[in-house]
């Protein structure tokens, strides 16, 4: 008798236990895989605003900034300049910009650059270098702008491969795209 309990005690810690523990493990290793997808699908869906109204609000305010004063494209971009070409001869200013803390397109924004006329007080050029790690590539533009009205595939120096251009608030804005297979957004130009 004390031999049939012993082989079958042995038995169930050697045999039965252990391939019911396994099983379990099995079994929540899928569980927990499929939450973990899940969890990142939803993460995705939750995180940059590719298809949301973020960009087209930041080009229409790049259109009004650019069409304003520098002070205007300041306080309306929430960015701080500084001067890197003197104006002092009343010809043209170059400023360089970076996003303030807690500014409404610092998470789009890496830096801003623009040239004034200081003799008119009148923004000339104004480029915006976005973030390198923001989502929004060629088919989330067209997606929430339409069809290009121009598409121009600038000199490879310029780091971008591909530009496409639309009419904003006035304006003429070009979307400069990085290299394939991505097209990732590098800049926003308003071209005056």
């Amino acid at each position: 008798m004390r031999d049939a309990r012993s082989t079958s005690t042995a038995w169930l810690f050697k045999g039965i236990l252990p391939i019911l523990l396994g099983a379990m493990l099995v079994v929540g290793g899928l569980v927990e895989g499929a939450v973990g997808v899940a969890r990142a699908d939803n993460d995705a869906a939750l995180g940059p605003q590719c298809d949301s109204g973020a960009l087209a609000d930041f080009t229409r305010s790049l259109a009004s900034a650019a069409a304003g004063s520098l002070s205007r494209a300041e306080t309306g971009l929430g960015v701080g300049l500084d001067p890197v070409l003197d104006d002092s001869a009343g010809g043209v200013g170059a400023y360089r910009g970076r996003p303030l803390p807690g500014s409404a397109y610092a998470t789009m924004m890496e830096s801003i650059d623009l040239r004034v006329d200081s003799q008119r007080n009148t923004i000339t050029v104004l480029v915006a270098t976005m973030q390198p790690d923001v989502c929004y590539s060629m088919p989330s533009v067209t997606a929430q702008f339409g069809e290009a009205a121009d598409v121009d595939i600038p000199p490879s120096p310029s780091g971008k491969t591909i530009a496409l251009r639309y009419p904003v608030s006035g304006q003429t804005l070009s979307f400069g795209f990085g290299p394939s297979p991505e097209y990732r957004l590098v800049s926003v130009s308003v071209l005056l």
